[in-house]
């Protein structure tokens, strides 16, 4: 495969300056001849400007949510090939190439790369210790086959664009929406794909460095994100109607066993905050919580 197959598309809102950086990143990869697209989720003048100066193509959603912006791309892309990128994503320079890589393995129809993290500013301590590993879907290195209940970042995945003719679009309900917590809409695309027997890989080639956004070095916004991933949860295919039963028997778990061992953490380890505490013990209740409410609620605002 070259180049000229395979289109990029970056979904963004209201984050030109990020954009930029994304944009300059792509501007350096080891090849070059492949297709950028900018999906502008608020549809204003400076973001087309951006996109106009590194000659990407520019379309308008003016549907807010991610999903919806993501669709927008399938719909314009016309290269066999769509890789999506987040807007605050820094790409390895290689990426295209790994990309075009993975699909010369004919079972590929859907793959996925790994991402590590970066920071504007200097984070908190407790925070590096949730951000200190990379991102990625397994262990193994390589173009490996993934199994069912092993997700793919959307951040960093990309399709064979016939593969949407199968499939559908992404659910428009789940994901972020403007600067709201949001998730689910990758790893619910994904379960449909794996239902109509398509294969999905990861491969450890395909690199990129994630902003940690600064909102999320707030522990309260760090606690909206775990219960917006148990509403996620209901998603799933592996997940199951989370009953009040369920609730307080998970309650109960974080209480009486959870608690004390994230005491005992604090007390003998270097690298454990009472903030991480409070994520393992509070952040639980509110996924678990969010896993109950999900049969209602698609996303919390910020």
């Amino acid at each position: 495969m070259k180049a000229e197959d395979i289109t990029v598309a970056i979904c963004t809102y209201r984050r030109n300056r990020l954009l930029k950086d994304c944009l300059t990143a792509l501007t350096a990869q080891s090849i070059s001849g492949f297709t950028i697209m900018v999906i502008d989720n608020d549809c204003n003048v400076d973001c087309a400007a951006i996109a106009k100066k590194f000659n990407a193509r520019y379309y308008e959603e003016p549907v807010i949510g991610l999903s919806s912006a993501r669709n927008k791309a399938i719909q314009k892309a016309k290269n066999s090939i769509l890789l999506f990128l987040d807007d605050d994503a820094i790409p390895d320079r290689n990426l295209i190439s790994a990309t075009l890589s993975a699909f010369e393995n004919k079972e590929v129809d859907i793959v996925g790369g790994m991402y590590f993290h970066h920071f504007e500013s200097t984070p908190p301590s407790w925070l590096k210790a949730i951000y200190s590993s990379p991102q990625r879907a397994v262990l193994k290195d390589g173009l490996t086959k993934i199994k069912p209940g092993e997700y793919l970042s959307a951040g960093i995945l990309a399709f064979r664009r016939k593969t949407f003719e199968d499939i559908g679009n992404f659910n428009h309900e789940l994901g972020m929406k403007a600067t709201s917590f949001g998730y689910g809409e990758e790893d619910e695309i994904q379960d449909r794909a794996r239902s109509m027997g398509l294969l999905l890989h990861f491969n450890s080639d395909m690199k990129m460095s994630h902003l940690v956004a600064p909102r999320k070095h707030l522990l309260a916004n760090q606690l909206k994100m775990s219960f917006s991933h148990g509403v996620a949860w209901n998603s799933l295919s592996v997940s199951h109607p989370f009953t009040l039963k369920d609730l307080f028997k998970k309650i109960i778990t974080i209480v009486f066993i959870t608690t004390p061992k994230s005491i005992i953490k604090i007390l003998v380890r270097d690298n454990y905050y009472w903030q991480n505490a409070v994520l393992d013990t509070i952040g639980n209740i509110a996924n678990a919580w969010g896993k109950y409410r999900g049969r209602d609620v698609s996303s919390l605002p910020d």
